[in-house]
């Protein structure tokens, strides 16, 4: 008996198949399996009940559906190969514009046909953005440049199957690619970053003239073309050491690639792999990791060993004469409430609008010249910092931590201002709506916007300054004493106008027709002779 070979469809079901039936032999669930190979529970269900044979009668295996846009795939190919950067949603409108016979499809049809052209012809999709043009920089002296940067990864800890988020430090001299780094399972603060920079030149055994950074907060308050304000601790160290630092443009990590490079191979290799114990273990790993590879394996770009060419450079770096000492003051993890608050020691200090996104959310926090230093528990940047307050039961906050203000308001406010012509007695009633109650203030607006308009202007304002006058600040009573106003006026009756008709000289005179008497006498006539009849 010859039987036909299977199709591509046919061979894919029968492999789910045959991996369901496996995996349920080794004692997994179901709701597993359908994690696992990525299909529904019940259909897993369904296959773990059948046999080998039953499923190959069945009319699921032998099921097979076609594309709607199969007769326009060469076209379709054609049009992502040449455009690899277009998404589902470029596709679509391109298929409706050269062929308009196509029904209407959803979006979820076009979005699969186009990962299946992409698959089925191996068309991988390119990001299509500017790129900026560079060019390569000239390689530094000897002992003239180092780039520094920062970095952080959650990585596995040994003996669970938790995760913890390590933020490190890392140094290249920038002629030789001789590279350092430092752990920390805290994030960096200035004193953490100094103690980082001398630990850095100890291992190096002398300081370069030069360190390139990025704009981070640790070193700089602010830079105004070219023009830098050191944080107070870092210009103290930059002048007793003896470097010279300089900044990177905003979002410009090209210029310090070297070290952009590090930071992604530390990531990308040591810590992807490497499992935490203690972050004093974790940082003597590293550095035995170092020696191994990068430091002592041929360097890709200057196709030298960094640790040879270290031996040069070792020679033009200036001394360091300093011992490393690590900061006393260590961050602790605070709860943050879902209020934007954190307390300390029997008081409440604010964080920005929004901190808050889940339960138990943490930040850290650091004690620094009677100043408290909060920052974000999952990135190490700064939150924000206050004084420390010496009573308790207080609330210490700043006003832009203050939930922003509803713009929508302000557009009801325009409109009520805009009806009433900007009357001083309306922006005073409005004021003081806003700060007496100031909760139910947009209330308030909506409610005037609704009967403003069925009341004369000269009533409306006139009950305004009735209410401002009597210390009454509400729209509601103000619609009431407009509505008084309202029936204490005159009532004058209704006189119908007088529509004047015709022309000429006496206008305003209609003559009304006349019938002629012979139309009446010959209609009476008629009538009496049928009554006879």
């Amino acid at each position: 008996m010859i039987t036909s070979p299977l199709s591509p469809s046919c061979k894919k079901q029968l492999l789910m198949f045959d991996k369901v039936k496996q995996m349920s032999l080794e004692g997994k669930k179901n709701k597993r399996i359908a994690f696992d190979l990525g299909i529904d529970r019940h259909r897993v269900g369904r296959l773990v009940k059948m046999s080998r044979s039953q499923y190959l009668r069945s009319s699921s295996y032998k099921r097979s559906y076609s594309h709607v846009l199969a007769p326009y795939e060469e076209r379709i190919r054609q049009f992502i190969y040449v455009h690899p950067f277009v998404t589902s949603a470029e596709v679509a409108d391109y298929v409706r514009k050269h062929f308009s016979q196509v029904r209407n499809l959803s979006r979820k049809t076009y979005f699969n046909y186009t990962m299946y052209i992409r698959r089925k012809y191996q068309i991988a999709k390119v990001d299509y953005e500017h790129h900026r043009i560079m060019t390569q920089r000239q390689e530094t002296p000897y002992g003239y440049e180092a780039q520094v940067d920062f970095g952080e990864r959650r990585v596995p800890v040994a003996g669970s199957n938790s995760k913890i988020k390590i933020y490190f430090f890392a140094m290249v001299l920038s002629r030789s690619r001789y590279k350092y780094m430092y752990m920390s399972d805290t994030p960096f603060t200035a004193e953490k970053a100094i103690y980082a920079h001398e630990l850095a030149f100890q291992f190096f055994g002398g300081v370069p003239e030069v360190i390139l950074y990025d704009q981070d907060k640790c070193f700089l308050h602010r830079e105004y073309y070219g023009d830098y304000s050191l944080t107070y601790k870092f210009k103290r160290f930059v002048d007793d050491i003896g470097f010279r630092p300089e900044f990177c443009h905003k979002n410009d990590p090209e210029t310090k690639g070297k070290v952009e490079n590090i930071v992604k191979y530390i990531k990308g290799n040591f810590m992807r792999i490497q499992e935490f114990t203690t972050i004093k273990q974790y940082n003597q790993e590293a550095v035995d990791w170092l020696n191994r590879t990068g430091n002592h394996l041929r360097h890709s770009t200057i196709k030298l060993i960094p640790a040879d060419e270290f031996k040069k450079e070792i020679k033009e770096l200036s001394p360091y004469y300093g011992s490393p000492t690590e900061p006393t003051i260590k961050p602790l993890p605070y709860t943050v409430s879902k209020t934007n608050v954190i307390h300390y020691k029997g008081n409440t200090y604010s964080l920005p609008w929004g901190t808050y996104t889940e339960p138990k959310q943490q930040c850290w926090v650091y004690i620094q010249n009677d100043q408290l230093l909060i920052y974000k528990h999952e990135t190490g940047k700064e939150l924000t910092r206050h004084p420390i307050c010496k009573g308790t039961g207080k609330l210490i906050s700043k006003k832009e931590h203050q939930r922003p203000l509803d713009k929508s308001r302000f557009t009801l406010e325009e409109q009520i201002l805009t009806y009433t012509k900007s009357d001083p007695f309306v922006a005073k009633l409005l004021n003081n709506i806003n700060e007496t109650n100031y909760r139910y203030y947009k209330n308030h607006l909506k409610n005037m916007i609704s009967y403003m308009k069925d009341y004369p202007l000269e009533i409306l304002l006139q009950a305004v300054t009735k209410c401002v006058t009597s210390d009454i600040n509400s729209a509601y009573k103000v619609h009431e004493v407009a509505h008084v106003l309202m029936d204490r006026l005159p009532v004058t009756p209704a006189m119908d106008k007088i529509k004047l008709l015709g022309t000429g000289t006496y206008k305003g005179i209609e003559v009304p027709e006349k019938s002629k008497i012979k139309s009446y006498t010959k209609y009476l006539n008629r009538s009496c002779t049928v009554q006879h009849n």
